[in-house]
């Protein structure tokens, strides 16, 4: 008798939600790679900060660390 496959169930998202949010590069990571003296960063994701911002004062806190150490 063939095995029945697990079923996933991925939870529906409304449309309005979608493109909401995005993970991102936190400034603890950021800081990390300059100390690993890393020299580029790719991302897969529409921001390489953290949407949405954690905090409005400072809306790309990664961006400032990668920048200013050549990365």
């Amino acid at each position: 008798m063939p095995r029945s496959r697990p079923r996933v169930r991925t939870p529906s998202i409304a449309p309005e939600e979608w493109g909401s949010g995005a993970s991102g590069t936190l400034p603890e990571i950021a800081e990390y790679l300059k100390e690993k003296q890393v020299i580029a960063l790719g991302a897969n994701t529409r921001s390489l900060d953290v949407v949405p911002v954690f905090d409005e004062k400072e809306p790309s806190p990664a961006h400032p660390i990668l920048l200013t150490n050549g990365i």
